[in-house]
């Protein structure tokens, strides 16, 4: 999609964003309000251009791998509820961990990202994923 195309109805933006944060970060930028408000469950909120630098930094770094996988998806409005499970690589090591994000969307972009999730679950799911990836490291190689 180029900026003449870009979705407007709430759910697609949100949907599209995910998609984007996934496979082609950089992109994503596009469907963020200047002003977005992105917090997550027990970790600092972070707003406006400390969030662009965040999602351009990962892009950039090379390192972290991120995927969604949509269980459930409503919208009302302006507000988009997502029940999805995200994954996380930082190299061989993968994570997996459900996430509850409520989604603000005005004039076609994301103004608020507000993603809760249990930290233990995450650790729990990091430690596993740590674990094996000498598995799927050496199931690679063979």
């Amino acid at each position: 999609m180029n900026a003449s195309t870009e979705p407007t109805d709430p759910e697609q933006v949100v949907r599209e964003f995910l998609r984007r944060l996934a496979d082609e970060p950089e992109r994503a930028l596009a469907l963020m309000d200047p002003a977005i408000e992105w917090r997550n469950s027990g970790a600092p909120t972070l707003r406006g251009a400390r969030v662009h630098q965040a999602i351009r930094g990962l892009a950039e770094s090379g390192v972290v791998g991120f995927g969604v996988e949509m269980t459930h998806v409503a919208a009302s409005g302006p507000i988009v509820i997502t029940q999805r499970t995200d994954v996380i690589e930082v190299g061989p090591v993968r994570t997996r961990f459900w996430v509850y994000g409520t989604f603000e969307v005005r004039h076609g972009k994301v103004l608020l990202w507000d993603d809760h999730f249990s930290w233990g679950a995450m650790l729990r799911s990091l430690a596993w994923g740590a674990l094996t990836a000498p598995l799927r490291t050496g199931a690679r190689r063979a």
